[in-house]
C-alpha cells in the first residue's frame, strides 16, 4: 500500500504524519486489496479540512472529504466514512461472488 500525505497551505509536524500512518494501517482489516492511499490536509481561516483518496483493485477510487478545528478530529471523521465505505464495498464484492455458479469437475458442460 502506497501512502502520500499532502498539505495545503501550511505545513505537517511528523506527530500529524505518524497519526495519519497510524490510522490508515487499521483500513487493511475492512479490505486488503488497497492499493494507493492519498490524504490531503488544507488550512483555512477558521478550519482544518481533510480528504483521502483510496485507489482499490476492483472498485476504482473512494473518497471522503471532512473539515473540523482540528486536524485530529478531521483526519477521524474521514477515516471512519472511509471504513464504512470499505466495508460496504466488499460487502458488494462478496455479495457477488457467492452468486457465482460453482462447476463441479464431474459435470460436463456443454458447448
Amino acid at each position: 500500500m502506497n501512502l502520500k500525505i499532502t498539505a495545503r497551505h501550511g505545513k505537517i509536524t511528523e506527530a500529524i504524519k505518524q497519526y495519519i500512518q497510524l490510522k490508515l494501517n487499521i483500513l487493511d482489516k475492512y479490505f486488503d486489496r488497497i492499493k494507493h492511499i492519498e490524504v490531503i490536509l488544507d488550512h483555512n481561516k477558521n478550519s482544518y479540512s481533510a480528504e483521502i483518496i483510496v485507489s482499490v483493485l476492483l472498485g476504482g477510487k473512494l473518497i471522503s472529504k471532512a473539515s473540523h478545528y482540528d486536524y485530529v478530529a478531521a483526519i477521524d471523521i474521514i477515516i471512519k466514512k472511509i471504513e464504512k465505505q470499505l466495508s460496504k464495498l466488499k460487502g458488494k464484492i462478496k455479495k457477488v461472488t457467492q452468486k457465482l455458479p460453482v462447476c463441479d469437475a464431474e459435470e460436463e458442460i456443454p458447448y
